[in-house]
């Protein structure tokens, strides 16, 4: 098997809630599985730290722009979607609309 299937294969063992992952409803009431951080920016010298949220593009595909997340009783909405093209969607997230 080559990277690439590996790391499909694995994506559960990633966003398992018992090691790195966290669960997060969607606003359909699907609970998925993903990975939460906050990735570090420097932008013309201006820090910057947001939060993001990795989950499987299986999970993930269908959400726009103002969708919502729940995460530990925390609404979130979705501004930003980066498609990792490995099997995963990365969404940038914000408590405001």
């Amino acid at each position: 098997m080559g990277i690439r299937a590996d790391i499909l294969t694995d994506l559960d063992t990633i966003f398992d809630i018992n090691d790195f992952g966290e669960q997060a409803t969607l606003a359909t009431g699907t609970i998925i599985n993903g990975i939460i951080y906050e990735p570090f920016d420097d932008a013309f010298g201006v820090e910057n730290y947001s939060l993001a949220f990795i989950g499987k593009t299986s999970d993930l595909s269908a959400l726009v722009h103002g969708n919502t997340l729940v995460i530990n009783a925390v609404t979130y909405y979705v501004i930003g979607i980066e498609n990792i093209r490995i099997g995963m969607i990365l969404l940038k997230l914000s408590k405001t609309a």
